[in-house]
């Protein structure tokens, strides 16, 4: 993270020892990613995919486990409502003036000045006319600077996390879960209502995410009479048979 910050703010940094006046114009720094933690997801204080991992840690405990399942909902269902940038690529490097190749999207210091050459143009305390341009040139900036590979779509893998996770987190405090109704059905009963019609269902690595939801649902169905009640509610019964 050090090393990152250093290089970001690189230019004012060689400027300062010749002039301790010089003022710091703002940049966003670009998202710091770690390699280790690549294909990782965060959800409330934990990393999912190590807390799912039960071979290597059978029992993890969780701190707050009725706030962490929420937590794990909304990440879940953030995850299946993702939808692409307002921009793409292309359009981003039009906007900040770049040439549109794939040197200039891994070039974050070419792209960095030119977002500041033109923030300092359009930014609304210099220019009140100019909001609606120093959007569009703050967006494509983020778009530019962020890791471009990671899906900007629904992520398989991230999804049956947030329900592997939910699994764990019913079948070991089940009694501290049993007074609250489980608010997933809808989504979870759509999960599998549309895996089980898959025709690629049993395709190699296949069902991985129809295995994750059923799983989760007999976990809710064992901590509460609440949950069979807000199933049968929601018309689940005769999916998960």
């Amino acid at each position: 993270m050090i090393e990152r910050i250093a290089i970001h703010i690189s230019d004012f940094s060689v400027r300062l020892p010749s002039n301790i006046k010089a003022l710091y114009q703002y940049c966003p720094i670009p998202s710091i990613d770690y390699p280790q933690l690549d294909g990782e997801l965060f959800c409330h204080v934990y990393y999912l995919r190590l807390l799912c991992n039960t071979k290597r840690f059978p029992s993890w405990p969780i701190r707050d486990p009725v706030t962490f399942l929420r937590c794990c909902l909304v990440t879940w269902l953030d995850e299946i409502d993702k939808k692409p940038p307002v921009m793409s690529l292309e359009q981003a490097c039009s906007v900040l003036l770049l040439p549109n190749n794939e040197s200039t999207w891994k070039n974050k210091a070419e792209v960095r000045r030119a977002y500041f050459k033109l923030a300092q143009k359009y930014h609304p305390d210099k220019n009140p006319e100019g909001r609606e341009v120093f959007e569009q040139i703050t967006s494509a900036y983020e778009l530019l600077t962020s890791n471009v590979h990671h899906s900007v779509l629904p992520d398989l893998q991230r999804i049956i996390l947030c329900l592997q996770a939910q699994s764990i987190v019913y079948k070991n405090y089940s009694e501290e879960l049993s007074p609250y109704k489980y608010a997933g059905y809808g989504q979870l009963i759509k999960t599998i209502n549309l895996e089980s019609n898959d025709a690629a269902l049993f395709a190699e690595g296949g069902g991985q995410l129809l295995s994750a939801a059923v799983e989760l649902c007999r976990y809710t169905l064992m901590s509460s009479a609440l949950n069979a009640e807000q199933l049968r509610r929601d018309a689940g019964l005769e999916v998960s048979t």
